[in-house]
């Protein structure tokens, strides 16, 4: 009987350690395919308003990223274009 339930707890713990390395194996082979940088700005004041807060940025830091995005080609998506590939939505 104690035989049974160590070779129980070990084909058990076995399945955990295979299903955690499959696991970390699928994270790492799909980890770029969905990724979406998001940009939030919660204020953006002119430069001579600015106070130096962390949810703040003054006019002409905003046009500097918003330049760094176009120089490197990014691509503006709207919620309706990201959403079915975030959720899987049309995958077959």
């Amino acid at each position: 009987m104690k035989k049974k339930i160590i070779l129980v707890i070990g084909i058990g713990l076995l399945l955990i350690g295979i299903m955690y390395v499959s696991l970390l194996l699928f994270v790492e082979y799909h980890k770029n395919e969905f990724q979406v940088p998001v940009i939030m700005y919660h204020d953006v004041v002119l430069d001579e308003y600015f106070q130096d807060k962390p949810d703040t940025i003054s006019v002409s830091t905003f046009e500097k990223q918003l330049q760094y995005l176009k120089e490197n080609n990014y691509k503006t998506l709207t919620l309706d274009e990201v959403t079915p590939t975030l959720t899987c939505e049309g995958q077959t």
